[in-house]
């Protein structure tokens, strides 16, 4: 048998082994991988960590979907707080190899883990980056300890500066500074930095400040103007009134103008001819009347009226005999209508009424006296009176026409038919 037989037969057996052994890996692999899915399900990272690192070291490849798993283990046992945790490291390099991975191989890794892997990767800067800010100022305020332990002036500085005792804190920092303390020479930057910020302040305070006060003198200046200008007014409204007043007392025609109810009290007298309306003689006796009552305004036009007056009435029966007839009148119901009103020059009214009267007293001559004794006169009488009336001021003339509706005799009298009858013109007063 030649070499050449032996070498291929030698390699042949080689490439046999070489294989089952691969696929005896990759099938222990997958094992493990199955392993640490479910450690990973079960919440125990550690032992997940451990088969997924098992089955990366059967593989002679790298695998997307083995990677994937391990990142997800090292997210949840790394310590995001230290820049020193061993899982951040590795963490951080496994996301390096996933997304290289990605970029050789876009078919093989699907987007939406791409993406979230993704969004992990910009995280993971975004805190290497505060970490690292966080380390830096520690290391700064290390070093700023040992500088104020080893430099007192600069830790009185700090110090003074702290209590906002600034002057202090500048001498201590020069002293410092003086001495080669770069970091005294920061200081000073600092408190030149606050004492501008201070100042600033100071200046938007006082500039709010003088707004303010600008503001709110001019509001006092205007509410000034607006009290005195609503004091003018009500000087001037008050001075309206008390000339108007004025004016209406001297220039008032009617009384009850100046009622707020509209009523007046009524004082009214007058003179007349009496008359018997069927009497033979015609010349009539002198009558007068006098009384009082009371005026209540229906409307601006019309009024209510009630009186109580003493009536002196009669006639001459004949030529050498005359009667007199004294009545006490009531007029319950009277009405009054104001045809024409001014304030200035006075009213003008019609009035109508109907009166009652019982005959108080009478006297006559002869033969009619002999009726009276006899009680043939009667005691009652009613009727209407119509007229007009002029009023100025407080003052009243009134003409009125009164007519009786009963007859003077009674039926057994033998007496001709004769009722009362006058006319008579009088003033009034109201009140």
């Amino acid at each position: 048998m030649s070499k050449l037989l032996l070498r291929t037969i030698f390699l042949a057996i080689t490439i046999t082994v070489s294989n089952f052994a691969i696929a005896q890996n990759d099938l222990k692999a997958q094992i493990e991988f199955g392993k640490a899915e479910t450690a990973f399900q079960d919440g125990n990272y550690q032992k997940a960590l451990q088969h997924i690192t098992e089955s990366e070291n059967l593989l002679n490849f790298y695998s997307g979907r083995v990677g994937y798993l391990k990142i997800e283990v090292l997210e949840q046992l790394a310590n995001f707080r230290s820049l020193g945790d061993k899982h951040l490291a590795n963490l951080n390099k496994e996301i390096a190899k996933y997304m290289d991975y990605a970029n050789k191989n876009p078919g093989k890794v699907p987007i939406e883990k791409l993406t979230i892997v993704y969004d992990l990767e910009q995280k993971l800067k975004g805190i290497k980056a505060d970490l690292e800010e966080q380390r830096r100022l520690e290391l700064e305020k290390q070093r700023i300890t040992e500088l104020e332990e080893k430099d007192l002036d600069y830790r009185m500085g700090n110090e003074a500066f702290k209590e906002k005792k600034y002057e202090t804190a500048r001498n201590h920092y020069l002293i410092a500074s003086n001495k080669g303390n770069g970091l005294a020479k920061s200081g000073l930057q600092n408190l030149q930095k606050e004492l501008e910020r201070i100042e600033k302040e100071k200046q938007e305070e006082e500039s709010r400040l003088k707004r303010e006060k600008d503001a709110e003198e001019k509001r006092q200046l205007a509410q000034k103007r607006a009290e005195e200008k609503r004091q003018q007014e009500e000087k001037i409204r008050i001075e309206k009134e008390e000339a108007q007043r004025i004016l209406d007392a001297k220039q008032a025609r009617f009384f009850y103008a100046e009622k707020r109810d509209g009523s007046r009290f009524l004082l009214n007298a007058g003179l007349g001819t009496g008359k018997l309306a069927g009497s033979a003689y015609e010349e009539g006796i002198t009558s007068w009347y006098a009384g009082f009552g009371t005026e209540k305004d229906i409307s601006s036009r019309v009024s209510y009226q009630f009186e109580f007056l003493f009536n002196k009435l009669g006639d001459w029966i004949d030529q050498y005999e005359s009667l007199n007839l004294n009545y006490i009148t009531l007029v319950p119901v009277g009405f009054n209508y104001y045809i024409w009103k001014n304030k200035n020059f006075g009213a003008f009214a019609l009035e109508s009424n109907l009166f009652a009267s019982l005959l108080a007293s009478s006297k006559a001559d002869n033969t009619a006296q002999a009726l009276i004794d006899d009680e043939l006169i009667n005691e009652f009488d009613f009727g209407y009176s119509l007229g007009a009336r002029i009023h100025y001021n407080w003052f009243n003339v009134h003409l009125r026409l009164s007519n009786g509706l009963m007859e003077v005799w009674k039926k057994d009298a033998g007496m001709p038919s004769m009722k009362n009858s006058n006319l008579s013109i009088g003033i009034g007063f109201s009140f």
